[in-house]
């Protein structure tokens, strides 16, 4: 009788073609039924068919067009038959391959009780709670990558405001001044001039562009500032 119920899309079915062969009916009378009565069967259901194709080397005969059954169709379809020794032999089987099949099923997939449709609605509640999930993880992500960021500008906040001293255009940029070359090379000049009158010694810089320059202290710079300004 090969396998009486099997699993097809997550649900538990046996053929119209095992239930002839169950009931010693032949196939043609079995789907006769199907076709029969498809409104009594459809209230458990959609009734799907597939194709089982001849055998190799079979002459004659065609394909076999098969009905799929759940367990309540398949129960249907065999109420409809004349409740013989056979019949009713098969239906203890039918019913003990269905309640294996769920047994099964319910060992590997607690959802496996539920109608297809309430699987579905479980299934898409776990793709959301997944979905949502992750959205949280990102958001956590960028929260810290903020902090993170946060934290750098402090620093490079903290490394500036300890700097007392910086070349004419560290100090237009710390003063958010914009300067050009000229005014540059004059509070330069400038700051030179009065950190020697006041007897501070100037650093020297590397500069990529014009070798090494002087860094002044940031307050004889204000007061250079004020002088070019004038």
């Amino acid at each position: 009788m090969g396998d009486l119920v099997q699993l097809k899309d997550g649900e538990a079915v046996t053929t119209s073609l095992a239930i002839a062969e169950g009931t010693a009916n032949s196939h043609e009378a079995v789907i006769k039924l199907v076709r029969t009565y498809p409104t009594d069967l459809e209230q458990f259901g959609l009734v799907r068919f597939e194709i089982r194709p001849r055998s190799p080397g079979q002459h004659g005969g065609a394909d076999v067009q098969y009905a799929l059954l759940n367990e309540q169709q398949s129960a249907l379809i065999i109420a409809y038959m004349r409740n013989s020794e056979i019949v009713r032999r098969f239906k203890v089987a039918l019913i003990k391959g269905f309640y294996e099949m769920r047994t099964k099923l319910t060992a590997s997939d607690p959802l496996a009780e539920l109608p297809p449709e309430h699987r579905a609605l479980v299934a898409l509640m776990v793709d959301n709670a997944k979905i949502k999930a992750r959205q949280e993880e990102i958001v956590a992500t960028q929260t810290e990558q903020q902090d993170a960021l946060s934290r750098i500008e402090a620093n490079q906040s903290a490394a500036i405001a300890s700097v007392r001293s910086f070349t004419a255009l560290g100090y237009s940029i710390y003063r958010e001044i914009p300067m050009s070359k000229i005014e540059l090379t004059r509070l330069g000049k400038k700051a030179a001039a009065l950190s020697k009158a006041r007897g501070l010694t100037v650093d020297h810089v590397s500069d990529g562009r014009y070798g090494r320059v002087g860094s002044y202290h940031i307050s004889v710079s204000d007061d250079a500032l004020e002088e070019i300004s004038k």
